[in-house]
């Protein structure tokens, strides 16, 4: 199985080498094969946080993470820019189209822009291609995190669900119901 990563221009070369390094690590039958940085597309939507509640993730319990030393600071209201889902994953599906990448691999965007639903990741309806949201990660995290970790987690969690259900719907359902955070 192939899986291109796609490096968003803003997402840190340095921490995209880290997630790299760390998915090539164990060998097996997932080859991990990175792109060069793409430039994505301007960005129409917006997003208003009104406060640190509703700028917490859907269904996140309440962490005792917000160490104020450590974190960076946010000012609410806060005016976040956004791309919807079906923004992100035409930017999968014009790579693919551009790079004439087989049907049976899978793409993932990573990128620091967050999403209009303010998930961490999401896969499409083709269960091949993804986005993975790189930023914020300091918000969830006590001490500086380091963010090969939870990104790498992403990708491998939602490479498994792909080969775990049948399709989006499936992986919704069955994984979402009673969120408490992803």
């Amino acid at each position: 199985m192939k899986v291109h990563l796609i490096r968003s221009e803003g997402f840190d070369i340095e921490d995209f080498n880290n997630v790299l390094n760390l998915l090539k690590a164990t060998k097996g039958t997932i080859e991990f094969v990175p792109s060069e940085p793409i430039i994505l597309p301007e960005i129409e939507n917006f997003i208003n946080f009104e406060d640190l509640k509703s700028f917490e993730k859907k269904g996140m319990p309440q962490l005792s993470m917000n160490d104020s030393n450590t974190m960076e600071k946010r000012v609410f209201p806060m005016k976040t820019p956004v791309f919807t889902w079906e923004q992100l994953f035409r930017i999968c599906k014009n790579f693919r189209s551009e790079n004439n990448i087989s049907d049976a691999d899978h793409v993932m965007l990573l990128t620091e822009q967050a999403n209009d639903l303010n998930w961490f990741g999401a896969i499409d309806a083709s269960m091949k291609n993804y986005f993975i949201h790189t930023a914020d990660w300091d918000h969830y995290f006590q001490n500086n995190v380091d963010l090969r970790f939870p990104i790498t987690y992403e990708i491998v969690v939602w490479l498994l669900r792909s080969l775990m259900f049948e399709n989006r719907n499936e992986i919704i359902d069955n994984i979402h119901e009673n969120a408490q955070g992803c």
